[in-house]
């Protein structure tokens, strides 16, 4: 009886200890000894495209240990551990206990998985990807130094270069695709795939067939960009990786950027992001959220209209917004009437748009204090005086909300043009109505005050006054 009573009383201790700290035989923890660490506590932080944000903290515990509880309660995607500015390690979680133990120093080289399968294979990688790298950065210097040269010599030198970065490449490369083979449900090798660079030598070589023949890399890439990322997998919501590898293919293709270019990357995109009804409504929300209130007005239309209004978004809460937007942005647009306004110059002195006449009218909203409006006034000027003596009322409105500011700039920049303010900055009646989000913009109007452009640039203003007065 009495070993009875002795083992009850240990079990009972031990569930005792487990529930005073949070712990039961299903609880997840990621720990993480930094060694050598200042930081007090550390954040947990969670990644969904371009938004990061704080879920967890844990406190510094003896042997420089931190410790976050429960961790299965976060879904499978990319972490980071987040010490300072300077001391983060990015980390995946995947349904498994995470523990680690690195120099706060030096974490990478001095990184130590003890327990993770995903951890273990991502921190593998990237303790070899780093090295390689570095001789690939080596080889590539190299290369550009080599371009200067036309002779048979140094043109060969180049090419062992290239064939060498292509090897090592391809290393990368078929160290990834092990890793997916060995372990098929882990989440890491699939993130780590997903930012590899496809190649078209690689790609050529492991194909049977190549049914269509590419003038060269980058216009393999503007079809394959996106071949290693997974976009039915919804697990790829929780990483930075759909952001950033969409923002970089905009940044690469939308060259010469123009509404065709980005409509193209939006229907190219959205194509593959079908898969998976999540992952298409992130990719949505992405591009009309990336040109809203932007110059690209017919791109932002484009992407409502024919992606948002079809989608299952069309009843989020966001989405009246967008619909009343596109409206109001149509009608700011060539051949609808321009907003009327009332707002006084320096002197106190009321003008309307209708009080305001000439054959055709140029409406600057500007900031006083704006860096960009300062180097666009010489131009303007320069306008303005070509132009006087056609009847072509230039007026400013600025966007400030102190009067000696408005003031002072209008001495500094010696405009000669009528300027009205009504102190209000930004939230002005006038900025609203015109949808002025950023300084300066430029609308053009006839003399019945109908909207005939909004020009971005001199020579879009010369040419748009050039249709209506001749």
């Amino acid at each position: 009886m009495m070993n009875f009573f002795k083992i009850f009383f240990g079990l009972a201790l031990i569930f005792f200890f487990k529930a005073s700290y949070g712990q039961t035989d299903s609880s997840l923890t990621l720990s993480y000894r930094l060694i050598h660490s200042s930081d007090s506590f550390a954040v947990l932080l969670s990644h969904s495209g371009e938004m990061t944000r704080r879920i967890d903290t844990a406190f510094r515990q003896d042997n420089d240990l931190f410790v976050f509880q429960s961790i299965e309660r976060f879904p499978t995607g990319s972490y980071t551990v987040y010490f300072n500015d300077s001391t983060y390690t990015e980390i995946i979680l995947n349904n498994e206990n995470v523990a680690l133990e690195a120099h706060s120093d030096n974490i990478l080289p001095t990184m130590k998985v003890l327990e993770s399968v995903e951890n273990q294979l991502l921190f593998n990688y990237w303790k070899y990807a780093f090295i390689i790298q570095d001789t690939i950065s080596h080889y590539v210097y190299k290369m550009n130094q080599l371009q200067k040269f036309d002779d048979y010599e140094q043109r060969s030198d180049y090419l062992m270069y290239e064939k060498k970065v292509k090897i090592l490449n391809d290393f990368l490369f078929n160290t990834v695709r092990k890793m997916m083979t060995e372990y098929p449900n882990a989440f890491s090798p699939k993130v780590l795939l997903a930012y590899q660079l496809p190649d078209y030598d690689r790609f050529k070589r492991e194909m049977e067939a190549v049914t269509v023949n590419y003038e060269d890399d980058l216009a393999f890439l503007r079809d394959h960009y996106f071949d290693y990322l997974d976009f039915a997998d919804s697990r790829f919501l929780n990483t930075k990786v759909l952001h950033s590898m969409i923002s970089d293919y905009i940044k690469i293709f939308a060259n010469p950027a123009n509404t065709a270019n980005y409509k193209a990357i939006i229907d190219f995109v959205l194509a593959k992001a079908k898969v998976n009804e999540k992952v298409y409504n992130y990719c949505i929300n992405l591009f009309v959220r990336e040109f809203d209130n932007t110059i690209w007005e017919e791109v932002f239309i484009y992407a409502v209209e024919n992606y948002y209004r079809s989608s299952s978004l069309r009843n989020s809460s966001m989405s009246r917004y967008y619909y009343d937007k596109v409206e109001f942005v149509r009608k700011l647009k060539p051949g609808h009437p321009a907003p009327e306004f009332s707002i006084p110059d320096s002197n106190g002195t009321l003008y309307t748009l209708k009080s305001i006449k000439g054959k055709a009218k140029v409406l600057i909203f500007y900031s006083g204090d704006c860096p960009h409006c300062e180097q666009a006034m010489p131009g303007l000027i320069e306008l303005y005086n070509q132009y006087k003596i056609s009847d072509v009322a230039f007026v400013g409105i600025a966007l400030d909300d102190e009067l000696n500011v408005w003031k002072e700039s209008l001495q500094k920049q010696n405009i000669p043009w009528l300027s009205l303010s009504d102190l209000k900055g930004l939230i002005s009646p006038a900025a609203e109505a015109y949808n002025i989000w950023m300084t300066p913009t430029i609308y053009i109007l006839d003399e019945n005050n109908v909207i005939r452009g909004k020009p971005n640039t001199d020579a879009e203003i010369h040419a748009s006054l050039l249709q209506i007065i001749y």
